[in-house]
């Protein structure tokens, strides 16, 4: 008789525990995130927090959140304009797209981030050296 399904590799109980250490670390180093991914508070978004985000993570290295109230805040890099801030300054906390409200949906590129409003426009901004904004042509 084969045993060989029975046989566990050694140190297998080590890696169970020390992969519960590190969801026990990650759990308590982001306490204001509810388990259904909802954010139960937040400092750096202010005092209206996020209760149920929409949350778009770039192909690049940004970060967009749309907020209940249809604002658009962006974080991360910004070497394009991607966070729609009005600068290429990188941020490590969220900053507002300017002059976006009303928005419904979110997404984040490379280096680039897209909106869809309530009235069902889209508005893009950040790098575009492919075209990616739309707009017809290839300038950031």
């Amino acid at each position: 008789m084969n045993d060989s399904f029975n046989v566990r590799p050694r140190g297998h109980r080590r890696s169970v525990a020390v992969l519960m250490v590190i969801f026990m670390l990650i759990s308590v180093a982001l306490p204001t995130y509810a388990m259904d991914g909802s954010i139960k508070s937040s400092s750096m978004l202010g005092s209206a927090a996020l209760v149920s985000p929409k949350i778009a993570a770039g192909v690049g290295c940004h970060s967009l959140a749309l907020k209940q109230d249809g604002t658009v805040w962006g974080w991360g890099d910004n070497s394009f304009g991607q966070l729609g801030d009005g600068t290429k300054t990188n941020r490590s906390t969220p900053v507002q797209a300017k002059a976006l409200t009303n928005v419904t949906a979110i997404a984040a590129g490379d280096a680039h981030s897209l909106a869809r409003k309530s009235d069902g426009t889209v508005w893009a901004w950040g790098g575009n050296g492919f075209g990616q904004l739309g707009d017809g042509t290839t300038t950031n």
